[in-house]
Parts: C-alpha cells; sequence; structure tokens
C-alpha cells in the first residue's frame, strides 16, 4: 500500500465470515505521531489462507495529521463493524514529549448546553462546527464555512482544505481525538469519523486513546448487549491509566468507565485515584478485555512490572475492584498485549488466549498462553472469584515481536496477527489449541549401547595370547572421545580391549588379548574407561554406569556365546 512502514495490529474475524486485518500505514518513517499515518485495511476471505490483493484506506488525513493504533468490535445484533482509532491534526501527537506537540483539553466548546468542536484563524479567532456542518464565528453568527464528514473544509460550497491538514485557515485545537468509523458491508466502505470526545475525554486530559487491537460486545448478565472499547489516558501529571468506553444503544451514545486506578488500594494500603496519582509504579496503559462466564470483565493491561496486571469489574467496565492483579505467570515487557475469551473449551473447561513477548523488558520471543478459567470461591460482594490455569504455552515468534492482535476462526481455530519486526513487517498465523499444547522442544536423547557381540572368526577356540574382537553397536551415530577402551574380566584376570576399527557411525571392533586361562567357559566383565565419553548428535553422552557388558566366553572346540544384560 505505498509504504515499506507498518505497526499496530487488529484482527478481527467477523461473523460473515471475513477476516479483517487492520494496521497503521506509517508513510515516512515507523515512528508514532506526529507523522503521516493512515488507518488501512485488508480482508481475507479464507481465514487467512489468502488475502485480497488490494487494501482499503479507512482514512488518510493530509500532511501530517494521522490516525494511529486501529480496535474492531462487531455489534451481533445488527453485524455492524466498529473501527475505534485516535487522530490528531497536523503536527499533533505524543512524540517528543507528552504536553509538547498536544495539550490538554477535548477540542470541543459548550455552546447552549451542546458540545462542539472549535476552530482557530490565524489571528486566535474562535469558530464552532455546529449542525450540518455548518461554521459559526464567536459571535455566533453563522459564515460562509461549512466542514463535511471527513473534516473536508468548504467555503461557499467550494472545497479549500481539510480543518487537519497543514495549510488550513481553521485549524482544530492540537490534542488527540477519539474517532469511531462503521462499516455495514464487511469492511468494503467506511463511515466517520465521528468524534467521541466530547462525550468521554475529559479537558485535564492531553490523550485519551485506544487499547488497541479489539473491543467486545457483552454476551451475559444485565449488561448483556453492550459494546465495550479499551482506552487509555494521561492524567493531570502526565500519567497512564486504563479504561473504558461503552455504548448501550448500538454505538449512537458512548461513557467513559472509571480506570482501575480510580479508587485502587496499593502498597501500604494507600488509596490513589485516576486523575491525580503521580507513581509510574501504577501506571497502566493499553489493554484487551475479556468476558467472563457471568458477565463480569477482566482488564489485562500493560504496565512497568514485568508481567501482565488484571483489573476486574462486575458492571460493564463502569467501576473496577480496588485491587490490581500482577499476573505472575504472563511474562510481559512494556509493550501491548492481546487477550481473547476462547470460542469453546480447553480439557473441557472456558479459557482465554493471551499473545505477549515473553521476556520482562524486551519486545522478543511471542508466545501465545492458554488459560483454563478457574472459580476459587467468591468476592466480598458475592460475585464469582475468577482465576486462571495458565497450563499451555507455545513459541510463536523468536526475536523481535511487538503488538499482536488475536480472534477466533472457525472450528476452534484462532488467527494471530503480530509485529515480527520493530515496523517494517507485519505477520500473520493461524492455529488451534493443539498447536499451543504441542511439546515443540522435546528433551534430547542420550546415545543407547544396542548390542556387543564377539567377532567370529574360523576357529572358535581361544589360547592364551589369542586376540579376540567385540562388536559395540549404538542406536545412533556417536563419537568416541578419551582413551577409546574397554577394560574388565574373564574369569578373575584383566582383560583390556583397545578400539581398531570404526565399521559405521554406530559400530565400533575393540581388540584384546585372552589371558593365561584354563580351557572351560568363562564370565567376561567389560565396561567403557574411566576417561572416555560417547557423545551422540544431539551432544548428550552416554551413561556408562548402565552400560556394562557381561557375558560368557566358551574356550573349548566350539562357540562362545555371548549374551547383553
Amino acid at each position: 500500500m505505498d509504504s515499506s512502514n507498518y505497526r499496530i495490529p487488529a484482527l478481527l474475524q467477523t461473523e460473515g465470515g471475513t477476516l479483517i486485518a487492520g494496521i497503521d500505514r506509517r508513510m515516512e518513517s515507523g515512528a508514532d505521531s506526529p507523522n503521516n499515518i493512515d488507518a488501512v485495511i485488508r480482508r481475507s476471505f479464507d481465514e487467512g489462507k489468502t488475502w485480497e490483493e488490494d487494501g482499503i484506506v479507512i482514512n488518510d488525513y493530509p500532511d501530517q495529521a494521522s490516525n494511529i493504533d486501529l480496535s474492531f468490535l462487531q455489534d451481533q445484533s445488527n453485524k455492524r463493524i466498529f473501527a475505534l482509532v485516535d487522530g490528531f491534526p497536523h503536527g499533533a501527537g505524543l512524540m517528543g514529549g507528552f504536553g509538547t506537540n498536544a495539550y490538554k483539553g477535548t477540542g470541543f466548546k459548550t455552546v447552549n448546553e451542546e458540545e462542539y468542536m472549535f476552530l482557530t484563524d490565524e489571528n486566535e479567532n474562535d469558530y464552532t462546527i455546529r449542525e450540518e456542518g455548518k461554521v459559526y464565528d464567536d459571535s455566533g453568527e453563522v459564515t460562509s464555512y461549512t466542514v463535511d464528514e471527513d473534516r473536508n473544509l468548504y467555503l461557499d460550497g467550494e472545497k479549500v482544505d481539510n480543518i487537519f491538514s497543514k495549510t488550513s485557515p481553521l485549524k482544530p485545537f492540537k490534542t488527540s481525538y477519539l474517532e469511531l468509523y462503521y462499516s455495514d458491508d464487511e469492511g468494503e466502505a467506511w463511515q466517520g469519523p465521528i468524534d467521541l470526545n466530547a462525550q468521554v475525554k475529559e479537558e485535564w486530559m492531553i490523550f485519551l486513546g485506544t487499547g488497541p487491537g479489539n473491543g467486545i460486545q457483552l454476551t451475559k448478565g444485565p449488561n448483556k448487549g453492550r459494546l465495550v472499547f479499551p482506552v487509555y489516558f494521561l492524567n493531570e501529571n502526565n500519567r497512564q491509566a486504563s479504561a473504558v468506553i461503552y455504548s448501550d444503544d448500538q454505538g449512537k451514545t458512548w461513557y467513559r468507565g472509571e480506570s482501575p486506578n480510580e479508587g485502587r488500594v496499593v502498597e501500604g494500603g494507600k488509596v490513589i485515584d485516576e486523575k491525580t496519582f503521580t507513581n509510574r509504579e501504577y501506571e497502566i496503559t493499553e489493554s484487551q478485555v475479556v468476558e467472563m462466564p457471568d458477565g463480569q470483565l477482566k482488564m489485562f493491561m500493560r504496565n512497568h512490572s514485568g508481567y501482565a496486571q488484571i483489573a476486574t469489574s462486575f458492571d460493564g467496565g463502569e467501576t473496577w475492584h480496588s485491587k490490581v492483579v500482577t499476573e505472575k505467570e504472563l511474562v510481559a515487557p512494556y509493550s501491548q498485549m492481546s487477550a481473547i475469551r476462547y470460542d469453546g473449551q480447553v480439557n473441557g473447561k472456558e479459557a482465554v488466549v493471551f499473545s505477549s513477548a515473553n521476556d520482562p523488558s524486551s519486545r522478543i520471543n511471542g508466545t501465545v498462553r492458554l488459560g483454563l478459567i478457574e472459580e476459587v470461591g467468591t468476592y466480598e460482594n458475592g460475585h464469582t472469584k475468577y482465576t486462571f490455569d495458565w497450563k499451555y504455552e507455545q513459541l510463536v515468534k523468536e526475536g523481535h515481536y511487538g503488538y499482536s492482535s488475536l480472534t477466533n476462526l472457525s472450528n476452534g481455530k484462532i488467527g494471530l496477527f503480530y509485529e515480527g519486526t520493530a515496523n517494517t513487517e507485519m505477520d500473520f498465523i493461524r492455529f488451534n489449541t493443539d498447536f499451543v499444547k504441542w511439546n515443540k522442544y522435546k528433551d534430547e536423547p542420550a546415545p543407547k549401547l544396542d548390542s556387543f557381540n564377539v567377532v567370529s572368526k574360523e576357529s572358535n577356540v581361544y589360547r592364551p595370547g589369542d586376540t579376540i574382537e567385540v562388536e559395540v553397536t549404538f542406536d545412533d551415530y556417536v563419537m568416541l572421545i578419551g582413551n577409546q577402551q574397554l577394560s574388565g574380566e574373564i574369569g578373575e584376570q584383566e582383560i583390556n580391549f583397545t578400539l581398531v576399527e570404526q565399521t559405521g557411525p554406530s559400530r565400533f571392533i575393540f581388540e584384546g588379548t585372552v589371558p593365561d586361562l584354563a580351557p572351560r567357559s568363562y564370565t567376561m566383565e567389560l565396561e567403557f574407561d574411566k576417561q572416555l565419553d560417547i557423545y551422540n548428535v544431539y551432544g548428550e553422552v552416554l551413561d556408562k554406569d548402565a552400560a556394562k557388558l557381561i557375558g560368557r566366553v566358551n574356550v573349548a572346540k566350539d562357540v562362545r556365546s555371548f549374551s547383553q544384560h
């Protein structure tokens, strides 16, 4: 799509069977905003086996205006697909430091108890965009300007610019805008943006942005049907806090729930609040939400601990339990993670699928995990307490592994879309739960002794001083490193054997001299020299204590028979 820089995966399998992969198309570099970043998708109609040749642009702002960090969900009641994304006008963004290229505020003004986006001209005069896109000046008079849904600016009906551009004569406030787009045709066409700042952003926030990845629709409990998108924001002290926005009317109106940091009990029993907390240790940022069997929510959150942290809501994301759990079995760096409720069961239990880099500080070694949902009593309010048994995990990608997005496919399969490099490759795999259970890396086998035999000669009678040969065979290729000898006894007399020939990768001939023995049958016991190590191709060493060679030597005119024990 005319770019070599891509980031931020979002993946959704629709009810109609379309797989939608969304990304940031970062046109000039892999950096965050301010940058020329566009929200784009590519679709598959066979669950990721093939992808349509041309991508679809959800939105492409001019200049260094941007759409960044997509998140998807679908309303099952009407099949509408929503795309939530951060919008920044030209030159705005969080790169360069909080408050440097974006400022606190919503970008909206209250006029006659209604919220309207405001614009400013080069002389700092204010304007507001009101009903039907008409632009009013600060005295309340309608002007000759109008703004359409795509933020294009018109003067007397003729397009002159886009208000998010560098050159627009009327510019919006330089802050983040939470934008909602929707599609009613499986992602072919998109409507929007719908500004949500007036509904969900506070004036003390520089930034309110998406999860990113996926939202969900609740299927259980009193909030059944609710649409929920994870978001995070910067508080008064520029500390980050997770939350959700939600809609109970099919996406027409939206509300922001409290952050899990509102009323959170931390070390020493101290209680913090979302707006004013200052400790970096309590920051919770990009997140994903998962519905439990009774309708409560679990939010998996990026943070600074080296592990995923999980918050619990009993009211559909409006408020959160006072304790945030650090999930020590989910190693994760300071990076976005993905979590979904699995469409099916694992070992007869409901389950969650989790994806992240598997290192406490680096974005490396992408891993998927299966967490079996367990009931472990109740909370003080009587709600069921759920925990996770992270029973299985599988390495997906060695080396760099950044953001990721999971989705349920058909027949128990799972799709995973992830950053395979820092900003140039987006990779997709499809797998089932057996893949996550698969023991890909087994312990390597040690070498084993297969057989121990005398090498026959024409005469089977051995006399003192005769040479006797034994053949030792192993289960596979081995290397003999060190003193290549066998030692032992025939009767009560010592006998030593030296390696004289290797007849194959696993077969060896040793020669020894028969000691002064009276004619009869003897027991011969041999062992490998203590200074000899025997390695196989895996670098494993033979357990010599378990490789004793014991047999019978018949000194007679007939055969000698040897047996291995």
